[in-house]
């Protein structure tokens, strides 16, 4: 017991950063915990899900989901780098997260932009009609 223990420390330790994944967890970010996803639509989502033939808005689900992707990528380095390995100790933990959130402004603005245009689309058609 006291090797697969220690063994496990040690699989489960510094080593292992590098094999951490936020991807399952990629669209967290823009989940609502009260409405889900349905925050991000003014249409119905079960509606929403049911249309086809609407390229326009494959390609803008599309972007917004590459958005969440690449938000995820950054939080996951994020933390990679700055909670699980040394911080520097001149740097405080507001400091880093002003620069997270400075580096993520730009594409949270971008999602909002695409969630903009989803909705302008969808208001334009009957979305009962699929």
């Amino acid at each position: 017991m006291i090797k697969e223990t220690i063994e496990r420390w040690e699989s489960c330790g510094v080593k292992s950063i590098d094999t951490l994944s936020l991807r399952n967890h990629y669209s967290v970010m823009f989940d609502d915990e009260v409405d889900g996803f349905q925050h991000l639509f003014n249409s119905p989502i079960e509606d929403i899900k049911t249309l086809q033939n609407h390229q326009y808005l494959e390609q803008k689900i599309i972007e917004l989901d590459e958005i969440m992707l690449l938000v995820s990528s950054y939080m996951e380095n994020f933390i990679k780098q700055h909670f699980l390995r040394d911080i520097d100790g001149d740097i405080t933990i507001g400091e880093l997260m002003d620069d997270y959130l400075e580096q993520i402004k730009g594409h949270y603005n971008d999602a909002m932009l695409v969630k903009h245009q989803i909705n302008e689309y969808l208001d334009g058609i009957v979305v009962n009609d699929k």
